[in-house]
């Protein structure tokens, strides 16, 4: 009798314990899933941000160029008149020394 007590027992601590083995193994498998579906997450908003930034570099690189061509058409609109500006004042500095 006390042998199927002590029996029952045991039987009724490992079931405590088969329990909590499976509540933690439950936990630990919901974490998981969380993370990996966070990272599926984060891994496709990068993919998102690469395609977007693909799509936007022609963009870029043809305003570049207009940025280029116009600054270089300045710069030859603004050198026939800074030139002679410039001796202009190079002549005023000579004057002002003599």
């Amino acid at each position: 009798m006390e042998k199927n007590q002590a029996l029952v027992e045991d039987n009724e601590k490992l079931s405590c314990g088969l329990s909590e083995a499976a509540g933690q193994i439950a936990q630990m498998l919901k974490r998981r899933i969380m993370l990996e579906q966070r990272d599926e997450k984060t891994s496709a908003l990068v993919g998102m941000d690469l395609k977007k930034k693909l799509k936007e570099q022609p963009k870029l690189l043809k305003m570049r160029e207009i940025t280029e061509r116009t600054v270089s058409k300045l710069n030859q609109d603004i050198r026939p008149t800074k030139n002679p500006w410039v001796q202009l004042i190079h002549q005023m500095k000579e004057d002002e020394d003599i």
